[in-house]
């Protein structure tokens, strides 16, 4: 940020019985600019799918484990509000059984495999504010729906932050 300095000088005189004195007292104005919160909210979003297994890929036994990483890929902003968007990626681990009924492990990632979508209502917002997000999952339950899918519910918390550049002025010596 850039700042604009005014300098001024004022004198001050004091009288006493045997005389007077007077004293330099420097003082300057700043111009500062500072990022004022302008609006603030965290909301959870639900969200639900079915991750199917490629029909390349063995069936699915047994679930190991099931990761999910939710990101934001755009975010528009109105007067009033704030729209965003953005997508899960899901790393799937899981048992699936051989030809020889032997068990074997394999994973799968999937980028995007489930999106999210959400306006929400931000007094103080316009189009000049500074817009900051912040995503994770609160929350995730699946079941195996069959060999080659697997029903995902997640719930992701998202953190919305709105700032605007506010300019002041100050009085330092």
């Amino acid at each position: 940020p850039s700042f604009a300095y005014i300098i001024y000088m004022w004198y001050f005189t004091f009288d006493q019985k045997e005389g007077g004195r007077t004293m330099n007292l420097s003082l300057s104005r700043k111009r500062l600019q500072v990022r004022s919160v302008v609006g603030e909210e965290t909301i959870q979003v639900m969200t639900e799918g079915t991750l199917v297994v490629p029909r390349q890929r063995p069936s699915v036994e047994r679930i190991l484990s099931l990761d999910i990483l939710p990101k934001i890929n755009e975010v528009q902003q109105f007067i009033g509000s704030v729209e965003i968007s953005g997508t899960m990626d899901v790393s799937l681990l899981y048992v699936s059984k051989t030809e020889d009924g032997e068990e074997a492990v394999h994973s799968l990632d999937v980028k995007d495999a489930f999106s999210f979508e959400r306006e929400l209502e931000l007094d103080g917002v316009d189009e000049n504010a500074e817009i900051r997000t912040r995503v994770s999952l609160a929350e995730l339950d699946f079941d195996l729906a069959s060999p080659t899918e697997v029903d995902v519910d997640a719930i992701i918390r998202v953190s919305i932050r709105a700032t605007r550049l506010q300019e002041f002025r100050a009085v330092v010596d």
